[in-house]
C-alpha cells in the first residue's frame, strides 16, 4: 500500500459544513504517507504535523454546533488509485446526549445518468490528433532551431453564394483526408457558410438540403464573434512563424458529414470539429516524420470550423426521422451550441500557438474554455440549457470521483467534459467572472500554469491552479448561493453576455417524466477509484466528538483519529 501511495501521492481532506461557507467552516489536508496539513478557521492557518497514524490526534477544529462533517478524498496525482487504497472513515463518536452517527448516515443520495446520445462531443480522436500534432511541431521547431517569421496582411476570404470550393475531409479513423466539392450557402459578416453533401450515398438520402437553414448559422455566428473574440483573445494576426498559414478575415464554417460516419437514425456522434492540421500548411506538413502518419492529412490551409449536416438537419423538437431525439428539446440547439464550442477551440489555437508561441495544451484545458463559451453563450444564443454544457452536469453530480486533467476515453469522456465544465464554471464564478477566462485563454501559459497566472493577474496571488482543484469540492456541498458554489453569477466584461448562476440540485420535465438530480454524497465508509485529479465526498455524520480515518487497507496500523470541538 505505501508504495503505490507514494506513487499516487493520495490525499485526504475532511471538511466540516455549516449550512454556507464562513467563519465556522474549515478545510483540514494532510499526506496519507505522513507530512504537513494545515488547517483554516477564522481566516487563520495552523499547521499540524503528523509522523505517524495510529492513534495520533488532532484536537484543532472549531465548528458551530450544528457542523455536519464531511470527509473528502483527492487524487493529486496523474494516476489512477483503485479503491481499496483510498481509506474510509469507520469508528466515530457523538457528542454527549446525542445519537450515534454510525446509524445515521449511509444512505448515498441518488442520481440519474441521462442517455448519452443526448449528448454531443467533438470527436476524441481528433482531440488527441490536435494535441499531438501540436506538441510534434513545437518539439520539431525547438529541435530544427532558427525559426522563420513571416509577416502578411490577414488575407481576403470573399466569397459569394453559390461559388464553389473544395475542402479536405477527415475520414471515420481520422488517418486520411478526402476532397469533397462545396458549395457556398450563406455569406455573414465574419464568416462564410460553405455546404458538402457527403452523407448522401447510395440509395439512401440521409440529408435533405432543405433541413437546414444556413442563413440562420451565419446570423448565430455573426451575433457570437466580436464578442468571443473580446474574451477569447482574437484570430487576427499579421506575423506569424512560416509553418502556419496566414490570417483570414472571415471563418469558414463547412457543414458537412463530420468523419464521414452518417448512418440512417444515428442518435449519436460528432457535431463538430475543429483540425489543428488546418493551421499549418500543406508544405510544413510534408516536412514531418512519416512514421507519424501524417503523410495522408491535408490541411485547408485556413481558419475553419466544421459543423455536421445529419444532425443539423434534426430540426426542431420532433424530427418524425430518427430516434435522436425522444426527449422534446430542439435538436439545432447543439449545432448553435456547437458554434461557440469549436470557434472558441480555433482561438485557442491561434491564441497559444501562432501568436504567444506557447507550450502545448492538454485537451482537458482547452475544452474547459470552451465549454465556458457555450455557457457564456447560452442565454445570449437563446439556447435551452440541455443543449449547452449545462446539460452535462448530471454526469458532474454523478462522477466527479473520475476527475478532468487526465482525458477520459470511450464512455468515460461524458465525466470528463462534466468535470471540466464545472471547475471552469467553478472559476469563473468565484474568481473574477470573464477578466479570468480573458487571462487565461490569452496569456503565454497553457494548462495549469496559465490558470495560476491568470489568478495571479486578477489579484489572487496566493492562490494557484493546485489550490483550486481542492477548493473545487467545496461546490458539491454548498449549493447556497454564497461562498464557493456555482450557484451565483459570475463578473462580466462584454455587453450582453451572461454567467448565470447553476443549481447542482435541480429537475428537468421530459412529457410526462421529471428526472431529478443532485450531488452524490457518499457513505463514511464507501470506497471508490479516484482518477487523477478526481475526488470522493463522503458524510461522516453531524454533532460528532471524534471520527476515526483507516488510511487504506492496513487499517489496524494506519489510522488516525480526529476530535472535533464545537464553539
Amino acid at each position: 500500500m505505501k508504495k503505490i501511495l507514494r506513487k499516487a501521492l493520495l490525499i485526504f481532506c475532511a471538511v466540516a459544513f455549516c449550512g454556507i461557507m464562513s467563519s465556522c467552516s474549515f478545510l483540514l489536508s494532510a499526506l496519507l504517507e505522513g507530512g504537513t496539513g494545515t488547517t483554516t478557521s477564522n481566516g487563520k492557518d495552523t499547521t499540524i504535523k503528523t509522523s505517524n497514524y495510529k492513534g495520533q490526534a488532532s484536537k484543532t477544529w472549531q465548528v458551530t454546533d450544528d457542523g455536519t462533517v464531511y470527509f473528502v478524498k483527492y487524487n493529486t496525482s496523474s494516476t489512477t488509485v483503485q479503491g481499496q487504497y483510498t481509506g474510509y472513515v469507520s469508528a466515530t463518536k457523538a457528542k454527549a446526549a446525542e445519537v450515534d452517527e454510525a446509524e445515521e448516515v449511509e444512505q448515498i443520495r441518488p442520481s440519474l445518468l441521462r442517455d448519452p446520445e443526448a449528448l454531443y462531443n467533438d470527436n476524441e480522436a481528433i482531440n488527441r490528433m490536435n494535441e499531438e500534432l501540436a506538441a510534434l511541431s513545437n518539439n520539431l521547431a525547438r529541435e530544427r532551431g532558427a525559426v522563420v517569421n513571416v509577416e502578411d496582411a490577414v488575407r481576403s476570404s470573399a466569397a459569394s453564394v453559390g461559388s464553389t470550393r473544395n475542402f479536405n475531409l477527415l475520414d471515420k479513423t481520422q488517418t486520411k483526408t478526402t476532397s469533397y466539392k462545396a458549395t457556398c450557402k450563406a455569406v455573414g459578416s465574419h464568416c462564410n457558410v460553405w455546404y458538402v453533401d457527403n452523407a448522401n450515398s447510395g440509395l439512401t438520402k440521409l440529408v435533405n438540403e432543405k433541413d437546414m437553414d444556413f442563413s440562420s448559422l451565419a446570423t448565430k455566428f455573426d451575433q457570437i464573434y466580436e464578442k468571443e473574440i473580446g474574451i477569447m483573445g482574437t484570430n487576427k494576426y499579421t506575423s506569424h512563424e512560416q509553418r502556419y498559414v496566414a490570417a483570414s478575415d472571415k471563418i469558414q464554417i463547412v457543414v458537412c458529414d463530420c468523419m464521414c460516419d452518417a448512418e440512417k437514425n444515428q442518435a449519436s456522434g460528432t457535431f463538430g470539429y475543429q483540425s489543428m492540421a488546418d493551421l499549418y500548411t500543406n508544405t510544413y506538413l510534408q516536412t514531418l516524420p512519416s512514421s507519424y502518419g501524417w503523410s495522408k492529412i491535408k490541411s485547408n490551409e485556413d481558419h475553419i470550423i466544421y459543423l455536421d449536416s445529419l444532425f443539423f438537419s434534426y430540426k426542431g423538437k420532433t424530427t418524425g426521422k430518427t430516434t435522436y431525439n425522444p426527449k422534446g428539446y430542439d435538436a439545432q440547439d447543439y449545432i448553435y451550441s456547437t458554434i461557440s464550442h469549436e470557434f472558441n477551440h480555433l482561438l485557442n489555437n491561434v491564441q497559444k500557438y501562432i501568436i504567444n508561441n506557447s507550450g502545448t495544451m492538454e485537451t482537458w484545458f482547452t475544452e474547459m474554455l470552451s465549454l465556458i463559451s457555450e455557457d457564456m453563450f447560452m442565454d445570449y444564443l437563446g439556447i435551452e440549457a440541455i443543449a449547452s454544457a449545462r446539460g452535462r452536469l448530471n454526469y458532474f453530480d454523478e462522477g466527479y470521483n473520475y476527475g478532468f486533467t487526465v482525458w477520459g476515453k470511450n464512455d468515460d469522456v461524458y465525466y470528463s467534459y462534466a468535470n471540466a465544465f464545472a471547475y471552469g464554471a467553478y472559476l469563473c464564478r468565484n474568481y473574477g467572472g470573464e477578466k479570468l477566462i480573458k487571462e487565461i485563454a490569452t496569456n503565454s501559459k497553457v494548462n495549469g500554469e496559465a490558470i495560476t497566472a491568470a489568478l495571479n493577474k486578477c489579484g489572487y496571488t496566493s492562490i494557484t491552479f493546485e489550490d483550486t482543484l481542492k477548493e473545487f469540492a467545496w461546490v458539491l456541498i454548498n449549493t447556497k448561493t454564497t461562498g464557493i458554489t456555482l450557484n451565483k453569477s459570475g463578473t462580466t466584461l462584454t455587453s450582453g453576455i451572461k454567467l448565470s448562476p447553476i443549481n447542482l440540485v435541480y429537475s428537468e420535465t421530459f412529457g410526462s417524466t421529471v428526472e431529478k438530480y443532485e450531488p452524490k454524497i457518499y457513505a463514511k465508509d464507501t470506497v471508490n477509484d479516484i482518477y487523477p485529479n478526481g475526488f470522493t465526498i463522503h458524510k461522516v455524520g453531524t454533532k460528532l466528538k471524534s471520527f476515526t480515518y483507516y488510511a487504506g487497507i492496513n487499517a489496524g496500523k494506519n489510522s488516525i483519529t480526529f476530535d472535533v470541538i464545537y464553539n
